[in-house]
C-alpha cells in the first residue's frame, strides 16, 4: 500500500537538508535497529536521494532519516521510492510527521544510571550517579557536599560493546540537595566526540523504538 506523503515534513526536511549533508538511515529488522550513514546527493520535486551502504532495501520499505538543522536532531520517518540502477542511490519520500530530538546545542539524553568517580580535591574519591549526559556536561547524584561554583573532576565509563572511558573536569552550575548539575570545563576532544557519539546512537535506537 502506497503511503502517503506528509507535507508538513517534507517542507521541513527540504529546508534543513542540502545537497552534500550527512545523514543517518536507521531500519527496524526484526528486533533489531540498524543504522548507516549517507551522503544527500540529489533534492528533486520533493524527493530526496541519497547514498548509502544500507543494503537489502526495496520500494516501499519504511525508514527513518537523521539530520541535524537549526539547533536539533530531526527524525523523518521516509519510504523507498526508487533505487538506481546500480542501487547506490535510494530515492526517499517523507510519509510523516518529523520528531525534534533535541534543541540543545549539544544532544543530551536523561534516564540514565551510569556510575562516575568523583574528585572534588578536598577529600578522598567519591563515587556519584549520572542521570544525564550531554557532550557539554551532565546531571547527577552525589552525596557530598558540593555547591554552586565548585569545581570537581570526573571519570565514568561510557557502556557499550567497546566502552570508552571518559575523564573531564567540570563546575558545578546548580545544586538542589544531592542533585548537581555540571558543566564540563576541560574535556578531551576524544571524549567529547565518544560522548557525542554515543548520546547520538542512544537517540536514534529511541527515535525507532517511537
Amino acid at each position: 500500500m502506497k503511503q502517503a506523503i506528509d507535507s508538513e515534513s517534507t517542507e521541513l526536511a527540504l529546508s534543513l537538508l542540502k545537497v552534500g549533508a550527512s545523514v543517518k538511515l536507521g531500519i527496524r529488522r526484526g528486533e533489531e535497529v540498524h543504522f548507516a550513514p549517507g551522503v544527500l546527493q540529489i533534492i528533486h520535486d520533493k524527493r530526496v536521494g541519497v547514498t548509502t551502504r544500507l543494503t537489502g532495501l526495496q520500494p516501499g520499505m519504511s525508514l527513518t532519516l537523521f539530520c541535524r538543522g537549526s539547533g536539533a536532531l530531526c527524525a523523518f520517518p521516509v519510504t523507498v521510492i526508487a533505487l538506481s540502477p546500480d542501487q547506490r542511490v535510494v530515492w526517499f519520500n517523507f510519509t510523516g510527521a518529523v520528531k525534534r530530538l533535541q534543541r540543545r546545542r549539544f544532544v543530551r539524553i536523561d534516564g540514565l544510571s551510569i556510575p562516575t568517580k568523583v574528585d572534588t580535591g578536598k577529600s578522598m574519591l567519591g563515587t556519584g550517579m549520572i542521570v544525564d549526559l550531554s557532550a557539554g556536561g551532565l546531571r547527577l547524584t552525589y552525596k557530598g557536599n558540593l555547591r554552586v561554583g565548585d569545581k570537581l573532576s570526573l571519570k565514568f565509563t561510557l557502556p557499550a560493546e567497546r566502552p570508552v572511558i571518559v575523564s573531564a573536569e567540570g563546575i558545578v552550575r546548580r545544586a538542589q540537595e544531592h542533585d548537581l548539575g555540571v558543566e564540563f570545563t576541560h574535556i578531551p576532544q576524544s571524549s567529547r566526540e565518544a560522548i557525542v557519539s554515543w548520546v547520538l546512537d542512544y537517540q536514534r535506537r529511541e527515535g525507532i523504538r517511537r
